[in-house]
C-alpha cells in the first residue's frame, strides 16, 4: 500500500482512509487500476455475486447429465451420494 499511496502522491494513511470510506473519485481508480495492472471494474464491489462459468457433461451410473450451473453440480452430486452405500462418500469414482 506504501507503493501504492506514493505512486498516487498521497500518503499512506489517506489512502486507506480513502478506501475504508469508499470516497475515491473515477479518476483516482483508473490510477490505482493502472498501477495494479487490473481494469477499473475489477475494483469495484458489486452487490451481485458473479456464478462461477461451468459448462459440461458428467456421466453417473450410465446416465449422461448436463452441468451448466452450481446448482446442476449439486443436484448431480446429490443423486451419485443417493447411488451410494455410503451417502457421505465423497470418493465416488465418476
Amino acid at each position: 500500500m506504501v507503493d501504492l499511496a506514493k505512486e498516487l502522491g498521497i500518503t499512506p494513511v489517506s489512502l486507506s482512509q480513502a478506501l475504508k470510506r469508499k470516497t475515491i473519485s473515477v479518476a483516482r481508480l483508473e490510477e490505482i487500476a493502472q498501477f495494479l495492472g487490473v481494469d477499473v471494474l475489477d475494483l469495484l464491489e458489486t452487490k451481485e455475486k458473479k456464478q462461477p462459468l461451468i459448462n459440461g457433461h458428467i456421466e453417473i451410473d450410465g446416465y449422461i447429465y448436463r452441468i451448466n450451473s452450481v446448482l446442476d453440480m449439486e443436484k448431480a452430486l446429490s443423486f451419485a451420494r443417493s447411488l451410494s452405500n455410503n451417502p457421505n462418500n465423497d470418493n465416488i469414482d465418476y
